[in-house]
């Protein structure tokens, strides 16, 4: 074996036997010995060292953090009912409808308050602020136990109608002059008189005043079925119950 070899065998258990001497002098201080804690990365970073301490640290920021925010964000309980009466809603129940906010939420509890109670969904459209639509937005999420309906509006009054127009009154006419009444005399008779007779005819009546002139006068009722046209039966049943003959007066 060469003096070269030798030098690094020697040179080799120098360095053997100081690292045996300080490992030794390491397990004869336990109390100061800190223990390894490794820590890897999710992204494949490089292993860390952690001390004990840091590790101590580092679990007691994670544990008042997780404490933290237990205390600012409660649990909700949702065995709780949900309110639906308008009557018995608060302020805070009624501002989980779009549009009604604080002030108009306060509002509807004071009016309701003031007036016993909601009977008919419409009385919300009496605070100032909510229309139609909103009151409709309201009674989608809350109820009236009990709503009565609404109050149905009167019908308009007709309008009356125009007075007629005054019809001024007709002169009164004159009376009509009573119809002659039979029997009449043979030789006074008139014509209007004739016509008055049942059956009797125009044609009849002036064939009866022909012959009565042409004759002067009837002398006797048998001369009566001289007349043109006549009828000795209407002459004798009919014409003898309207005319008589007047006897001539003596000189």
């Amino acid at each position: 074996m060469t003096e070269r070899k030798w030098n690094i065998l020697i040179a080799a258990g120098l360095t053997a036997a100081a690292l045996t001497a300080a490992v030794l002098e390491l397990r004869s201080r336990p109390e100061k010995r800190e223990p390894v804690v490794y820590e890897v990365n999710e992204r494949t970073a490089p292993v860390t060292e952690m001390t004990e301490q840091q590790t101590e640290s580092r679990t007691s920021a994670v544990s008042v953090s997780m404490a933290a925010e237990t205390e600012t964000a409660p649990a909700a309980d949702v065995t709780a009912p949900v309110n639906r009466d308008l009557n018995t809603a608060t302020a805070e129940e009624l501002m989980r409808v779009p549009g009604i906010g604080e002030k108009l939420a306060q509002a509807i509890v004071q009016y309701r308050d003031a007036r016993g109670g909601f009977l008919r969904r419409d009385e919300l459209t009496e605070i100032p602020g909510i229309g139609e639509g909103l009151m409709q937005a309201v009674m989608t999420e809350f109820e009236i136990p009990g709503e009565l309906p609404p109050v149905q509006e009167e019908p308009p009054a007709a309008p009356e109608k125009p007075a007629a127009p005054e019809v001024p009154e007709e002169p009164d006419s004159p009376a009509a002059e009573p119809m002659p009444q039979g029997p009449f005399e043979m030789n006074s008779v008139t014509r209007e008189e004739l016509l008055v007779i049942p059956g009797m005819t125009e044609a009849l009546a002036d064939e009866y005043l022909s012959l009565r002139e042409r004759l002067r006068g009837y002398q006797n009722f048998d001369e009566l079925v001289l007349v043109k046209g006549m009828d000795p039966h209407y002459a004798w049943d009919v014409l003898r119950e309207w005319l008589y003959l007047e006897e001539p007066s003596e000189p």
